[in-house]
């Protein structure tokens, strides 16, 4: 059975090196490469642009669309995707690419997924395989890039005068949702001076996205509580989720171990207390922003957001 080999597009630094890779040093025959790109129309207008060029000059990009946008998803679920709820990665990445692997499979062929995965973006990469068998996609996963350092991604843009995305050295640490929820305080910094419409669209979902009630793009624990502006009062019960240490600057401790009761009073913090807040911190306009610099990584296995 002839293989295809599936490359999934981000936009971002790692996915592009794994497509240069797989074109010109892979010694894959290029008519067995095929490249996808997930459209969450939650993205930098750079990221469509860039994406189109690596389309026109590394191997044809196929787009595919979500079931739900982001905006859409968010309606749907009442709430935003956060750190121990990223249903955006799930609903908006993985699922339109089983469903597009599961189309090939329908020309006779069988697909071999490939990660842009590094081992050095954090521990629980290190600890991947290089090839494994992936249930969720009923196919074999392969990470060539694992052993990989960050130069190595570069210089491979560097070889086949290919640029970086554009967004990096304008001081994005991640490429795709702007801003993801995993977004630290100096990339909410940088938005918000240089896309400040992305915090109005956001202020906008907010008030709009959950009928009777309020939703934050942000887990109220990412900002202090002084910085908090809304007052709400719960309507359901749960356990308020853990923000990810990795992916947020501040945590008070007693706000991680607080958990909500139905009627409970609670102060939040809107997409405008956030802004306020990353803006707040003078350090951010003295360091120059350095996109050769490690970002945190997201923890999928798969990487399709980078």
């Amino acid at each position: 059975m002839k293989v295809l080999n599936h490359i999934g597009v981000s936009g971002g630094k790692d996915s592009t090196a794994l497509a240069l890779w797989a074109r010109y040093e892979s010694g894959y025959d290029p008519a067995s490469l095929v490249l996808s790109f997930c459209d969450t129309e939650n993205e930098s207008q750079i990221v469509y642009d860039y994406v189109q060029m690596l389309s026109e000059k590394v191997h044809p990009v196929t787009i595919l669309k979500p079931e739900r946008d982001f905006w859409e998803l968010a309606r749907h679920k009442g709430r935003f995707p956060s750190a121990k709820a990223r249903f955006c990665t799930e609903e908006l990445k993985m699922k339109p690419t089983k469903l597009f692997v599961n189309a090939l499979r329908l020309l006779n062929v069988e697909p071999l997924m490939h990660s842009g995965v590094r081992a050095s973006e954090s521990d629980d990469r290190a600890k991947l395989p290089e090839r494994e068998m992936s249930l969720y996609f009923g196919a074999e996963v392969y990470r060539p890039l694992l052993r990989w350092s960050i130069e190595d991604v570069w210089a491979i843009h560097k070889r086949y005068n290919i640029p970086p995305n554009p967004l990096y050295a304008m001081g994005c640490k991640r490429v795709g949702c702007l801003p993801c929820v995993m977004s630290r305080k100096k990339e909410i910094a940088n938005i918000a001076i240089r896309w400040p419409e992305r915090i109005d669209a956001i202020r906008d979902m907010e008030s709009s996205i959950n009928p009777g009630g309020y939703a934050s793009m942000f887990h109220r624990n990412t900002v202090p509580y002084r910085f908090r502006s809304k007052e709400i009062v719960t309507s359901e019960k749960r356990i308020e989720e853990r923000p990810n240490p990795e992916g947020q600057t501040f945590i008070p401790l007693e706000d991680v171990r607080q958990t909500t009761r139905p009627g409970q009073q609670m102060r939040v913090a809107t997409i405008n207390d956030v802004a306020r807040w990353a803006m707040n911190d003078a350090s951010i306009y003295e360091e120059e922003f350095d996109f050769f610099e490690e970002s945190p990584a997201c923890d999928s296995r798969y990487g399709a957001c980078e």
